[in-house]
């Protein structure tokens, strides 16, 4: 068994530390042991045999715990005291700086897990509404959703030819259209019950002259060839009130559609403007993000070597990763932007409708199925 009265104890000190100094009044005043002050920028344990990591400071605020504090001078010292057999002892924030020194196995992750299970309920929302989208369960898709992968590249150039005219593949503008079109026929024949009608009407049989019995013996006799046609005239002049009423009806329908069509055409081109200045500007945005994140990080290499020679405090070091870690957050997400953005332009212009060219409009088990009920003819075949 170690000896630690005959130890000298090292305590080191950081910025932002405030157990340090209860370390030092327990080992001097209460146990009576000799007790060295260093500095973290000490490149010297100045003989200690023992060497004590206090808590009490705060570089998990930003990072993982210990993550800067581990870069210090003094902790190469600690680490080669470590690996010659020293004994190094770790309280609070000390602990887990030796996990990040790798003194200790693992790592103290709790702000950083926090964030990923914010992310991976975000992640499970979007798995089930794909699932719900495609209109099946979750053990179908299970497999494919659980695979990892990189965000997708957009390709350099996108021709989105004459939107205008790329507009009309859209179903909702095709609907609006014939919708339109629907409701000014029906004013036209709202109209024509303002007129006259004429009409032809002739039916023709057989007549058994049987009578009182069930005998239809002469039924299909020359003579029971049986005809009759003749003119109708319709004129409801006297409804003239109700049916110029539901010609102003059928009118007032009809200008309602008209302006239901433009209304949907106006949202259909905001739509494409909104993605495609959200695609070109988030390429823009990416391009000046990529190189901010370069430039970061270099500040933070720069930030590391000051800190290490003693020219800057943690301050320094503190912020540049800060800000290296923010910038490649917002790098990482409007990379996800543009191809949300090419994809949202890609559809209000009605593209991805021929890749279900050639092939089947429905599921095989339910195209059967709903011939087993009802005789659909050519209709459910792809053309």
């Amino acid at each position: 068994a170690a000896n630690f009265r005959s130890m000298k104890f090292g305590v080191v000190t950081f910025p932002g530390s405030n157990c340090d100094q209860d370390m030092i009044y327990v080992l001097e005043t209460i146990m009576g042991q000799e007790v060295e002050r260093l500095w973290h920028k000490d490149h010297d344990l100045k003989g200690a045999d023992f060497v004590v990591l206090p808590g009490g400071f705060s570089y998990g605020d930003y990072l993982r715990s210990g993550a800067i504090a581990r870069f210090s001078p003094i902790m190469q010292e600690v680490v080669a005291h470590a690996n010659k057999g020293g004994y190094v002892m770790g309280i609070c924030n000390g602990f887990q700086i030796l996990t990040e020194s790798h003194l200790l196995p693992g790592a103290l992750l709790h702000n950083t897990k926090a964030l990923i299970s914010s992310l991976e309920v975000g992640l499970r929302q979007s798995k089930n509404a794909l699932i719900t989208l495609l209109g099946t369960t979750p053990s179908e898709l299970t497999d494919s959703l659980n695979e990892s992968g990189v965000i997708p590249s957009a390709p350099a150039d996108v021709a989105v030819g004459m939107p205008a005219e790329m507009l009309r593949r859209r179903p909702d503008v095709r609907r609006a259209e014939l919708q339109a079109a629907s409701q000014s026929a029906l004013v036209g024949v709202a109209e024509a019950d303002l007129y006259p009608s004429f009409s032809l009407l002739g039916s023709f049989g057989f007549a058994s002259s049987s009578t009182g019995s069930s005998d239809f013996g002469d039924l299909m006799n020359t003579d029971s060839f049986t005809s009759t046609i003749g003119p109708t005239f319709s004129w409801p002049i006297l409804n003239y009130g109700r049916i110029k009423n539901n010609v102003r009806v059928q009118d007032a329908r009809y200008q309602q559609s008209i302006i239901n069509y433009k209304n949907t055409v106006l949202s259909a081109v905001r739509e494409v403007e909104d993605a495609m200045v959200g695609f070109l500007k988030s390429r823009e945005q990416a391009e000046a993000l990529q190189q901010s994140v370069r430039a970061s990080d270099r500040s933070v290499e720069i930030a590391l070597i000051q800190y290490r020679d003693g020219v800057t405090d943690y301050t320094r070091v503190l912020n540049t990763q800060e800000f290296l870690v923010e910038q490649q957050d917002s790098y990482t997400a409007i990379r996800g932007d543009i191809a949300r953005n090419l994809i949202a332009m890609y559809k209000a212009l009605g593209g991805g409708w021929e890749l279900r060219e050639g092939q089947e409009i429905l599921p095989t088990d339910v195209k059967d199925e709903m011939m087993q009920r009802t005789d659909w003819g050519e209709f459910l075949e792809s053309e």
